[in-house]
């Protein structure tokens, strides 16, 4: 989201030459494979979460890898991820848990949206 926010500020301040297709994502170092994504899910869940692979290889068409090249969002937006995968995980998981517990879902988007805000960029990678 801060991407696209960062975006539309570019967008408005200078129009034109922002308009063109953007990816953003986790920072090249940060890509990780679907079942790493959802054993850490689980872990964070806790509460003996799990999953397992329903043995379906032909339902498998997903790639291996699912990478989004950043470059162009890290070099003319200024642009990088302040969340490394794990902390984004453990945000989403965290926030999953309180929309289920019945707690004030405002309150805990404001909270999340101020700890992203205040904490610092990931290392950039070289482009």
């Amino acid at each position: 989201l801060h991407g696209y926010l960062t975006l539309a500020e570019k967008l408005w301040q200078h129009g034109h030459p922002f308009a063109q297709a953007w990816n953003f994502g986790p920072a090249d170092d940060d890509v990780r494979t679907v079942s790493w994504i959802v054993d850490r899910l689980a872990c964070a869940w806790g509460d003996r979460a799990g999953w397992q692979h329903d043995g379906n290889q032909a339902a498998l068409h997903e790639a291996h890898w699912l990478k989004l090249d950043t470059s162009k969002a890290r070099q003319l937006l200024g642009w990088q991820p302040r969340w490394d995968l794990q902390t984004a995980l453990h945000h989403t998981v965290a926030w999953h848990q309180a929309w289920l517990r019945h707690d004030d879902m405002r309150a805990v988007c404001l909270q999340q949206i101020q700890q992203y805000m205040l904490s610092a960029p990931v290392a950039a990678t070289p482009v």
